[in-house]
């Protein structure tokens, strides 16, 4: 299933939204914030083969299964998201998340 890119503008504009309404909890301004800036970047970057991020070949098989090809498809997606590919646990989250990290820190 190909996914589309979540409106980045939509998620930093409910980033703004729950800080203005009150003190969110730190997770949920993580969570936001992260979306939101994950979405813009891979939204203004060319399409990347997901090979080229450094990944254990298990977790990367279950994102191409899913078809996720790209390393912007698999930026776009959230925690939740991701969890509910199958075989990509908690361990594969972390993965995922410092893989992007990485690339993100040093390929842009």
């Amino acid at each position: 299933m190909a996914e589309t890119a979540p409106n980045y503008q939509g998620i930093c504009a409910a980033l703004r939204n729950a800080i203005d309404q009150g003190t969110p909890t730190e997770a949920l301004q993580q969570s936001l914030l992260y979306q939101c800036v994950s979405s813009a970047l891979a939204e203004s970057l060319p399409e990347t083969p997901l090979e080229r991020l450094l990944l254990p070949t298990m977790t990367r098989n279950a994102l191409r299964r899913a078809g996720h090809h790209t390393i912007e498809a698999v930026a776009r997606l959230d925690d939740t998201r991701l969890q509910t590919v199958r075989c990509i646990g908690t361990q594969g989250l972390q993965h995922i998340r410092r893989a992007l990290q990485q690339w993100y820190a040093t390929e842009r």
